[in-house]
């Protein structure tokens, strides 16, 4: 029977290993009930250590299932990864949103961007442009635009 090994990955807070070690345990004494041997002291006493491991390892999996559940709330609130142009490395939400806000949006130039990175419920990139201000002038801008379900929802100096 393999509580030991529950016990160990308990200790070292690797819960889904331990409930596998302990799913096996259950399987094991579950193999013998009805039988005489069911009826033991031997048998009492390790169901009783498989349910206490339960116990004590439950905690664990159900905060480990709520992680879980916040990481794909995140990934479902982001949307899809954005893509950087294999042309000028630009990122298509990036670029639309600054056509729609810029003084000049025919004079928008990409300069550079970063890959997507997650963060929370976003994905963040930095992205460094030219255009012409309110008056006339080209000026290079570099800023954060936070990007969910493919469009730009922030923007950060």
């Amino acid at each position: 029977m393999r509580i030991k090994p529950t016990l160990t990955h308990a200790k070292a807070k690797q819960w889904e290993e331990a409930e596998t070690e302990l799913n096996a345990a259950d399987a094991t004494l579950k193999a013998f009930e009805g039988l005489e041997v069911a009826k033991s002291k031997e048998w009492s006493t390790l169901s009783g250590q498989a349910a206490q491991q339960r116990k004590r390892i439950q905690p664990g999996l159900e905060k480990l299932q709520l992680q879980r559940e916040a990481q794909k709330l995140m990934v479902e609130l982001r949307g899809p990864k954005p893509v950087n142009s294999a042309w000028d490395g630009s990122v298509l939400e990036v670029k639309q949103y600054l056509r729609q806000v810029m003084n000049d949006p025919d004079s928008y130039e990409h300069v550079s961007s970063s890959a997507p990175v997650a963060r929370d419920g976003y994905w963040v990139v930095k992205s460094s442009f030219r255009g012409k201000n309110a008056f006339g002038g080209k000026v290079i801008n570099t800023k954060y635009f936070f990007i969910q379900r493919g469009q730009v929802v922030h923007v950060e100096d």
